[in-house]
């Protein structure tokens, strides 16, 4: 057995897995395009929790305005948290 499938093994017996990224196929880089393609520079987070989603839109590099909506009054307390800082969101 191969160091690979050695490390593959024991991540996933810790809840993990290994793929390869594929650009034209990952759920995350297609989020990308379709932004871009679009020219979307408004993005409307209903149900937003603490922020994941619009996170993740930051994490792939989208720079529009986020406008997130949490009903729930914990949730929007670490969502207004998260958000704070950044002007666009």
């Amino acid at each position: 057995m191969g160091a690979k499938q050695i490390l593959r093994r024991f991540l996933r017996g810790t809840g993990f897995d290994i793929v390869r990224y594929q650009p034209s196929t990952h759920p995350l880089a297609r989020r990308k395009r379709l932004l871009e393609n679009y020219g979307i520079d408004l993005v409307l987070d209903v149900g937003a929790n603490v922020g994941q989603y619009g996170k993740e839109l930051r994490c792939i590099g989208y720079k529009g305005q986020i406008a997130s909506f949490e009903p729930l009054s914990a949730a929007y307390a670490e969502l207004a948290k998260v958000s704070q800082a950044d002007g666009l969101w």
